[in-house]
């Protein structure tokens, strides 16, 4: 892991984010996230998005990982307040701690998560292309030039998919939700991120 927070008191937690290796791999939109839950949130998405955490391994589904994460990072789920506090990070419902995601997945994994949206890109151009309907063809022969063409294209978009799935893997650590939370962010989706989206590019 980029760093373990089970062995760090909230306290040289704050430190890291503040000028350690977590200054950078968080962004600033940590800041903007209430201090008194700061350190949790910082937990939570260091144990679940840390390519280097083995938690995956251990708790293969999604949810109950989630859930593990918060136990971890030091929410009391049998605590009202701490448990609405936790079904809030499996959501990333906040914008800070959407932002924050984002900017720690790209930060551990910048060169995949440049090749990630460059092959989204590519694959829709693919079908884009593949979904054209060819000219008038003049003879049979010039018919079967373009369907195996078209064969080809659909190949290679079935290639560039499975690099893309394999991506998403490795960024998103079988979080199907922070997936689509990135991706909308990275469109535009939150008219709030309007202003700070040069950030997660």
């Amino acid at each position: 892991m980029i760093l373990n927070p089970f062995e760090l008191t909230d306290t040289e937690l704050d430190l890291q984010i503040r000028s350690g290796v977590l200054l950078e791999a968080l962004g600033p939109e940590i800041w903007r996230y209430p201090n008194k839950y700061r350190p949790y949130l910082v937990r939570y998405i260091l144990y679940l998005y840390d390519k280097g955490s083995e938690l995956r391994r251990y708790f293969p589904d999604i949810a109950e990982r989630k859930k593990v994460c918060a136990e971890l990072g030091g929410l009391d789920l049998s605590n009202k307040i701490h448990l609405e506090k936790a079904e809030e990070f499996y959501v990333l419902s906040h914008k800070s701690s959407r932002l924050t995601m984002i900017s720690f997945i790209k930060y551990q994994n910048n060169v995949i998560y440049g090749l990630y949206w460059s092959n989204i890109e590519h694959l829709w151009k693919l079908i884009s292309d593949v979904s054209k309907n060819f000219k008038e063809f003049s003879n049979d022969k010039a018919y079967l030039e373009g369907q195996k063409i078209k064969s080809q294209m659909l190949e290679l978009a079935e290639e560039t998919l499975g690099r893309i799935k394999k991506h998403e893997l490795e960024l998103f650590q079988g979080d199907d939700l922070a997936k689509e939370l990135t991706a909308k962010t990275r469109q535009g989706s939150f008219p709030e991120d309007v202003a700070t989206l040069g950030n997660v590019y």
